[in-house]
């Protein structure tokens, strides 16, 4: 059992990281003129839902908000990481593996690879549990 709570904190970790680099990369934006004209383009493009919107502020506000869940995810799962479950397992490594799907096909390689090493952290975990319940 031992094993597999370690794993599972390992995975944890990696997300609070993932989160955390996210959100530090959200606000070091580098300044460059081809940045702030998509910004600027980013801006002026309005969005009508529930009032005007534009672009800009719904992805500021997206890049927000998964910086803060992906982070959220991993201290949820590290404090409960001595009581973890074969479903609480099973539920990470259904996160883990849909959010790999997502970032391989939308994101750069860190991303991806920080979701990967999740994905194999709460896959070891299972069989580790599985291993030690039997």
């Amino acid at each position: 059992m031992k094993k597999s709570i370690i794993l599972y904190r390992i995975g944890a970790v990696v997300f609070i990281l993932v989160g955390l680099l996210h959100l530090m990369a959200h606000f070091t934006v580098p300044d460059n003129n081809s940045l702030n004209e998509l910004l600027r383009a980013m801006e002026d493009y309005k969005i009508e839902m529930m009032g005007e919107h534009n672009l800009l502020k719904f992805y500021m506000g997206f890049s927000l908000m998964m910086g803060f869940l992906l982070t959220a995810l991993g201290l949820v799962n590290f404090i409960f990481s001595k009581s973890i479950t074969k479903g609480s397992i099973y539920t990470n490594v259904l996160i883990s593996a849909i959010g790999f799907i997502i970032a391989f096909n939308y994101f750069h390689v860190l991303a991806y690879g920080f979701v990967f090493i999740a994905l194999i952290s709460y896959s070891c975990s299972l069989i580790f549990y599985k291993k030690a319940a039997s």
